[in-house]
């Protein structure tokens, strides 16, 4: 079951605006889904906890994404 979770928690952020163009890794262990890796914004990793926490069937969320901006982003 958690294998299906996770398959659907890592859909729902494909189609989140904010977070498709990231690289995430999302694992669920007994319904608690860990989100790992980098966004390019704050707002974005929060975006992907909260819609993580939206699927159905996730209990909770641990947020272990961080802040890495894009080599364009940086350059301004």
């Amino acid at each position: 079951m958690d294998d299906a979770l996770a398959r659907r928690v890592a859909m729902a952020l494909l189609r989140a605006p904010l977070v498709a163009s990231g690289h995430l890794v999302v694992d669920v262990q007994n319904g608690v889904a860990v989100l790992a890796g980098s966004l390019e914004t704050q707002e974005a990793c929060d975006a992907a906890a909260e819609q993580a926490m939206a699927t159905p069937g996730v209990r909770d969320v641990l947020n272990q994404l961080t802040v890495s901006p894009s080599p364009a982003r940086k350059r301004r």
